[in-house]
C-alpha cells in the first residue's frame, strides 16, 4: 500500500509541476496572441503567424481541458484509495480484537482444563525448541495447526515458517496462543 501512495504521491509532484508551466506556457501564449493582433494591420504575411498562434492556442486550451478532467479523475481516484486505506485499517483493527477475543478464550479453556498443571506435572512446561519455561513475557505458550507446542519466541525466530517438530508449515494467522497467569 505505501509503494500506490508512492507512487500516487510522484504522479502528483509531476502534475503540478507540468501544470504550473502550462500556466506559464499559456501566459506567454496570452501575451505573443495579444501583440500578434495588434500588429497584423502592419506587417505583410502577419495573418500566417496569427493562425499558427491561433491553433496553438486552441490545441493548448484542449490540453487545459483534458488536464483537468485528468486532475478530477485523480481526486476520485484518490478518494477511493482513502477509502481503502480506512477499511483496511478497520479490518486489520477487526482481525487483532478477534484475536485477543480468541486468546482470552483459549487462556479461560486452559485453566478450565488444568493444562497448565498437567503441562507443569508432565514436564512439558518447556519449550520444545529453546528448553526454556514458558512466561508471559516473551515465551507465550503456543500451538500450531498440527498440535505441536513451542514458545512465541522462537516461531518468531524462525527463518522458515515450518513446524520444528513436523515441519508442517505454518503462518502467523494460524498459531494459537495461550497465556497463563
Amino acid at each position: 500500500m505505501d509503494l500506490k501512495c508512492e507512487k500516487f504521491e510522484n504522479a502528483l509532484a509531476v502534475y503540478v509541476e507540468k501544470k504550473e508551466q502550462r500556466e506559464e506556457s499559456q501566459k506567454i501564449l496570452t501575451a505573443a496572441f495579444q501583440d500578434a493582433v495588434s500588429f497584423m494591420n502592419y506587417t505583410d504575411g502577419i495573418n500566417e503567424k496569427f493562425e499558427e498562434l491561433k491553433n496553438l492556442m486552441n490545441k493548448h486550451q484542449i490540453n487545459i481541458r483534458q488536464e483537468k478532467e485528468s486532475e478530477k479523475k485523480m481526486e476520485s481516484e484518490k478518494a477511493i484509495f482513502e477509502e481503502a486505506k480506512r477499511e483496511f485499517a478497520r479490518q486489520e483493527e477487526k482481525r487483532d480484537e478477534i484475536q485477543s477475543e480468541l486468546s482470552s478464550s483459549l487462556s479461560v479453556v486452559g485453566k478450565s482444563l488444568g493444562l497448565k498443571e498437567e503441562l507443569e506435572h508432565n514436564g512439558r512446561d518447556k519449550c520444545n525448541v529453546c528448553f526454556e519455561k514458558y512466561n508471559t513475557i516473551d515465551r507465550h505458550f503456543c500451538v500450531l495447526n498440527c498440535g505441536h507446542p513451542t514458545c512465541q519466541k522462537c516461531l518468531s525466530e524462525m527463518p522458515e515458517k515450518h513446524c520444528p517438530i513436523c515441519r508442517e508449515p505454518f503462518t502467523e494467522d494460524s498459531i494459537i496462543k495461550l497465556f497463563f497467569n
